[in-house]
């Protein structure tokens, strides 16, 4: 015959930490407070998940708190792949920001670069005059390139 053994507290402790776990995404999603916690202290909305799943498996073995932890992030993982569905994250913004960044970096090159030039001497006035001009402008493009990536106003 056939014997089968139901631990009940670990279902109680699996029902609580999936309650648990949608509930916060939940509040994460739509509470003003949730909203801010998740974009501006993620780590709160970390240690306060961890905290609650370490409460849910006090005195627990390793394998029940790590199946708590599992079905406690349900919720928090679901919220997470719908918000970037609906993101559409543009791979073409990343490409943006990092070619912004490297023309920056380029015009430190170049910044440094006539710099170095103006300070080896040896130049006649004509000279240094272009090279400080130059100085300026590349000075001028750098600072409207770091701007442009920090996404500031013209």
């Amino acid at each position: 015959m056939w014997s089968i053994s139901l631990d009940s507290l670990l279902i109680l402790r699996v029902l609580v930490a999936f309650s648990f776990g949608i509930g916060w995404a939940v509040f994460l999603q739509f509470a003003r407070t949730g909203q801010f916690l998740a974009a501006e202290r993620t780590w709160v909305t970390v240690v306060v998940g961890v905290g609650v799943d370490l409460l849910v498996g006090y005195q627990a073995d390793w394998l029940t708190i790590c199946l708590i932890f599992v079905v406690s992030s349900l919720g928090i993982i679901t919220r997470s792949l719908l918000n970037e569905q609906a993101a559409e994250i543009n791979t073409r913004s990343y490409k943006l920001l990092w070619n912004l960044e490297d023309a920056a970096a380029l015009t430190d090159d170049l910044v440094k670069a006539i710099s170095d030039r103006l300070t080896v001497g040896g130049l006649d006035q004509g000279e240094v005059n272009h090279l400080a001009m130059l100085l300026d402008l590349v000075n001028r493009a750098g600072d409207k390139l770091k701007a442009a990536r920090r996404g500031d106003k013209s």
